[in-house]
């Protein structure tokens, strides 16, 4: 173990059921002696921040997140972003085009917190919002805007990603053989009801690498 410096580790579908918080102990003792042994540990995921597991965050020593499939890393013990690359503005505007036709939930990504619509909130008991999207509209953590449009407008905010929840199989298919068809972004997807849009340009590697560096 000595020979290894950084542990980055998925949420969703790897240590966390699907959009769940779940984590075994066994997990959280691990990663807490791998840290005592001066590992840097931290998530690397497709989540907003504060969606991020608090079994996670409250161990003694854990420092980093990797949000957004990559967007950013945020240092929660300094409570600040310490690298951050946004999805170009007008991109969105044009993803946003793109699905405007379709019947989705969307949501928007921003500095590793989520942005929805405030339809979506409206009967929150039974929309179709994942497990701890829910939650972090209760919490207060989730931005709602009026649309997605209007939050857009403000020039001081920055997009990590666009993404779409619950889709039905066929939709999902559907969406992501269209979306794929734009070389402007990159379509993925970490469960079976979701699409993710980013930027090409920002993705957990480079995300890791900018670490990395930062950390020599």
């Amino acid at each position: 173990m000595n020979n290894i410096k950084l542990v980055a580790f998925d949420l969703d579908g790897t240590i966390v059921e699907m959009y769940t918080q779940n984590i075994t102990d066994t997990f959280i003792n691990t990663i807490q002696y791998a840290i005592e042994q001066g590992i840097v540990c931290l998530p690397c995921t497709g989540r907003a921040i504060d969606t991020v597991p608090s079994l996670i965050t409250q161990i003694k020593g854990q420092r980093y997140i990797i949000y957004s499939n990559g967007a950013g890393i945020f240092d929660h013990q300094e409570q600040k972003h310490i690298y951050h690359n946004p999805m170009c503005k007008k991109t969105v505007h044009e993803v946003l085009a793109i699905l405007a036709p379709h019947d989705v939930a969307i949501e928007l990504f921003s500095m590793g917190r989520m942005v929805i619509p405030r339809y979506l909130t409206e009967d929150l008991e039974h929309s179709i919002l994942p497990f701890h999207h829910k939650q972090a509209v209760k919490n207060g953590t989730m931005i709602i805007a009026d649309t997605l449009q209007d939050y857009l407008l403000d020039e001081t905010t920055h997009i990590d990603k666009v993404n779409i929840v619950s889709l039905p199989p066929e939709k999902k298919q559907e969406l992501e053989t269209l979306l794929r068809g734009y070389p402007q972004f990159v379509v993925v997807s970490s469960g079976g009801t979701n699409l993710e849009i980013g930027s090409p340009n920002n993705n957990k590697g480079i995300a890791l690498e900018h670490l990395a560096q930062l950390l020599e």
